[in-house]
């Protein structure tokens, strides 16, 4: 795409690029409240939904009557222009087509395979009947080499004294540690549903490994949720889902009616508390595990459970493996493929992004699962900033060629939601990769406890519907700019998938009951995925708030990357440096590919820790004596490598950062005015019982974006804090730069300089909050908008207030001060002002409504303005005005925390109102 194109663009998004909501239906799906609403979404700017079966629906899923009700939206949609996506399933996880899956087959369900132990002292004769037979699919013996007493923490020994001292057996796991013989265990042979065998002296224990169903159900459901490896299963759910609105519009599809959403789809054993301690299965698992890796599991399969010796880590990356190529292949490969062959997009995201332990467990690995997503997706439900789930999915879309990057955004967040506090959220997203936005939710229905399911709705049931046109203006231009062009970072950052497979074992971590959101919740720390985890999402902050733009890359990204003049390429990126968190372990081709990147030029980082041992191949020659050289540094250095570098961050995060600035520099370099010292200090509450205490410099409140077209730069930059400062900013790229307004449509340009450099010189004052999508290009279009001085200003102190059936003389309180704490609705200010003189050319009149919570709308002399959705709260009234009284009318709306939540959130406009006279400068 050119520049003019975009142009175009801007002024004129196409419905892909609107905000596109869940729209829950969630009630009786009355035909005319189904049209009304619609016509709500078009007339707000709001030009595409996804129809969303949720809790409370009363009309049957997937019924002709529920099928009579699509097609009623569909053709309304395609009459009005506006474009309609399925997602695929009864509120979720996706997969279970409300059920039908599992009624098909009992077969279908998911499968997990679980260890029973049993102890034994040789030597003897240990018999075994085996309860359940047709469950059991190995028994296996391994022998336990050492027996360590575990030494009991003083710190917590008070309880144990306090129960007494209780006598307990060599096998009791809780006080004794395990060391197993690294050595291959011995397969039992099962005959007439029993084991019998004549034990070797020692310690051993028999495993008896069982094929059961998983547990898990859909929510708000009875119904279990099927194998995802199991293609009968899939072919099932397509069968049950995609092809009933095939079959019934595929007139619309691809035109109308874009694609399918799947909804944290995955393995859901080892969650909560179903099946703890078992790993995904399939009922050819263990066929599929030989033909593919070629050797036989179920003789190894104890070394998935405890640590065997040199081949443990090769076998359990092996299992994961397998596992991500069946899930790939068999589940989302197949979606993705049965979208493209039908003329629609598939879209979604997966279970828990957080976490490297929890992608293991739920989708193998995640750039595997979404590589085949036409729009890769990902969720954001929570107020977390700790984290890279965005990063995540946006990398795998770039190194996959996809455009489109969803998040589904704002559940869970309670009714407190406003459109200021949704720009912030879209911003913290947009300027990480994202660039189309999937509201969660917009409710058929808020009656009874829908009000409270995943809350909230951000429909017309909100105080400040009316007045949110601008943000879904916003919204629109911003996903339509930011979705061309090719993104440009500097650095890549490895995510060590290998580290999780190859550690983890089905017991540690322990079974994840879904309450970590932020980081400093990651359960059992001391686990070596989780101490990676922790570097990893712990360089991904340091290099966002120090300006440098990255993306993961995973093993298999970096396989297929190249290099060339000291530059790893992969797809469209090009990448000067990478860096690559703490590990034990990497797949071979990656530390080998690691070496060439810096042999021809590159920089590599390794922080924290080297691995010291690979999978998947053998060590690269030369590794050996490159580690010990490292492993002497007491301090960030590099090491000369070829045409590169190699470097090592002994300890610390940060350090990262200045090692990595001697050879590369972030693309938008950022000063900020007085004092580029001053710092940011913040507490986080943790349950109430700990604080902790950042402190950062305010640049690192600047997050950057860039895109490239043939002949444009584009910057997406964004204060991510409530201060307001100046900055100048250093800009790779094309030397005139405009400015455009997303939610205006307004382009403008600034005035900019070029350095010594050649960087693009731009000063820029950051409101709180604030972002600023600048493009830079050659040549001039837009004369340099003019500045402004103030030169007088009157604050409006006289009120007649308005609120429901309430109303008051008097200066500017919040609702919540005049006895109206949870009141939620709209509140109307009336005054007037004076203007005792008609204004010059060079002359203009701005309202500066100050603190409004949470929405505004002005209206002057009888003529209402467009809304204001978000800060700042100010509009140019010159044409408006006339000598002599001017009528002013404000009004506010708040949100439906305060009455739904009975939360006394201030409420109103809070100002000061000023009427503010500016000449031009």
């Amino acid at each position: 795409m050119d520049l003019q194109t975009l142009v175009a663009l801007f002024s004129k998004p196409q419905p892909e690029h609107t905000a596109c909501p869940f729209w829950f239906w969630n009630g009786d799906l009355n035909p005319d409240e189904l049209i009304r609403q619609i016509h709500l979404m078009h007339e707000k700017g709001i030009c595409a939904f996804f129809i969303h079966a949720r809790k409370g629906l009363t009309v049957p899923y997937l019924s002709e009557e529920w099928f009579d009700r699509c097609r009623l939206v569909i053709e309304e949609a395609a009459r009005l222009g506006m474009k309609v996506w399925i997602y695929d399933e009864d509120n979720w996880p996706s997969g279970y087509a409300g059920g039908r899956v599992v009624a098909r087959n009992p077969n279908f369900v998911g499968q997990n395979l679980n260890l029973e132990r049993h102890y034994v002292q040789g030597p003897k004769n240990f018999q075994l009947k085996l309860a359940c037979p047709e469950e059991v699919r190995a028994v296996a013996a391994v022998r336990i080499a050492e027996i360590r007493p575990i030494t009991p923490n003083p710190l917590i020994s008070h309880l144990r004294l306090r129960e007494g001292k209780k006598q307990t057996s060599w096998f009791d796991r809780s006080e004794y540690e395990h060391i197993y013989a690294k050595e291959e265990p011995l397969l039992l042979t099962v005959r007439d549903d029993a084991v019998s065998w004549d034990v070797p002296e020692g310690y051993w224990c028999v495993m008896v490994f069982r094929q059961q169903p998983t547990k898990w159900f859909g929510a708000y459901s009875h119904h279990l949720y099927p194998d995802l490896m199991n293609e009968g299963a899939v072919d099932a759910f397509l069968e049950e889902t995609h092809e009933q609105y095939y079959r019934r519009f595929k007139e619309h599809f691809g035109k109308t009616v874009l694609g399918f959403f799947v909804d944290e789809p995955g393995l859901y054993n080892n969650f909560w508390d179903r099946n703890v301690g078992s790993i995904p299965w399939t009922h050819d698992f263990a066929d599929e595990f030989e033909k593919r890796r070629g050797y036989d599991l179920l003789r190894w399969l104890p070394a998935l459970w405890e640590d065997l010796g040199e081949r443990t880590e090769q076998i359990r990356f092996d299992f994961w493996l397998t596992v991500t190529e069946l899930l790939e292949e068999r589940f989302f490969g197949k979606l993705a493929k049965w979208c493209s062959e039908h003329g629609v997009m598939l879209t979604g995201h997966l279970e828990w992004e957080e976490w490297l332990f929890t992608m293991t467990r739920h989708s193998g690995n995640p750039f595997k699962a979404l590589c085949h997503f036409h729009v890769p997706g990902v969720d954001k439900i929570d107020e977390v900033t700790e984290k890279l789930a965005e990063k995540m999915v946006a990398s795998i879309a770039h190194i996959n060629g996809r455009q489109r990057v969803l998040s589904e955004t704002f559940a869970n967040i309670g009714w407190k939601l406003s459109p200021p506090y949704m720009k912030q959220i879209v911003d913290y997203q947009f300027v990480r990769g994202i660039n189309w936005l999937c509201c969660h939710a917009f409710y058929f229905s808020i009656d009874d406890y829908r009000k409270f399911e995943s809350p909230p709705s951000e429909f017309f049931q909100n105080p400040w519907w009316e007045h949110s046109k601008p943000l879904w203006d916003y919204v629109a231009r911003l996903s339509a700019v930011l979705s061309q062009g090719n993104h440009v970072a500097p650095v890549a950052l490895y995510y060590p998938i290998e580290q999780a497979w190859a550690t983890m074992t089905p017991e540690a971590p322990k079974a994840f009951d879904g309450r970590a959101w932020e980081l400093w919740q990651l359960p059992e720390k001391h686990l070596p995925v989780q101490q990676t985890d922790q570097c990893l999402i712990r360089l991904g902050l340091c290099l966002l708030e120090n300006q440098y733009d990255f993306d993961l890359l995973d093993y298999s990204a970096l396989t297929k990357a190249e290099i060339a003049e000291g530059q790893l390429k992969v797809g469209q990126e090009r990448f000067l440096a990478m860096v690559v968190p703490s590990v034990d372990i990497l797949v071979a081709t990656s530390l080998r590919k690691m070496l060439a990147f810096a042999e021809s030029g590159g920089t590599v980082i390794f922080v924290n820790k080297l691995p010291n041992r690979v999978v998947n191949g053998d060590m690269p020659k030369g590794w050996e004596a490159l580690h010990h050289l490292l492993s002497s540094f007491s301090l960030p250095d590099f090491v000369k490598w070829g045409k590169g570098q190699i470097g090592f961050v002994p300890q610390g995060i940060e350090a990262t950062v200045v090692l990595l600035r001697k050879v590369v520099l972030p693309d938008a370099l950022v000063e900020i005015s007085p004092d580029d010292d001053q710092i940011l200090i913040w507490q986080e509450n943790r349950f109430g019982l700990l604080r902790e205490t950042y402190i950062r410099s305010l640049r690192h409140a600047i997050k950057v974006h860039r895109r490239v077209l043939k002949d444009a730069d584009i910057y997406f930059i964004v204060n991510e804090s409530d201060r307001s400062f100046t900055a100048t900013l250093r800009l790779v790229g094309r030397s005139v730069v405009e400015e455009w307004v997303p939610h205006k449509g307004e382009r403008k340009r600034l005035p900019s300089t070029v350095d010594e450099n050649g960087r693009t010189v731009i000063t820029l004052p950051f409101g709180a909050w604030q972002s600023y999508l600048l493009v830079l290009k050659e040549g001039t279009s837009l004369n340099i908008a003019p500045s402004y001085k103030v030169k007088d200003m009157q604050i409006l102190t006289d009120w007649q207030i308005r609120i429901g059936e309430a109303e008051f003389s008097r200066q500017l309180v919040s609702w919540h001060d005049l006895g109206l704490a949870w009141y939620s609705g709209i509140g109307v200010y009336r005054t007037t002002f004076t203007l005792d003189r008609l204004l010059s050319p060079k002359e203009r009149l701005i309202l500066d409504l100050g603190t409004v919570l949470e929405t505004a709308q002005i209206c002057i002399n009888g003529v209402a303005l467009p809304p204001l959705a978000f800060p700042p709260y100010q509009a140019e009234i010159t044409a408006h005005v006339q000598t002599g009284q001017n009528e002013l009318v404000i009004t506010v709306a708040n949100t439906n925390a305060n009455a739904f939540e009975h939360r006394e959130r201030p409420s109103g406009l809070l100002g000061p109102v000023r009427v503010i006279l500016q000449e031009k400068t």
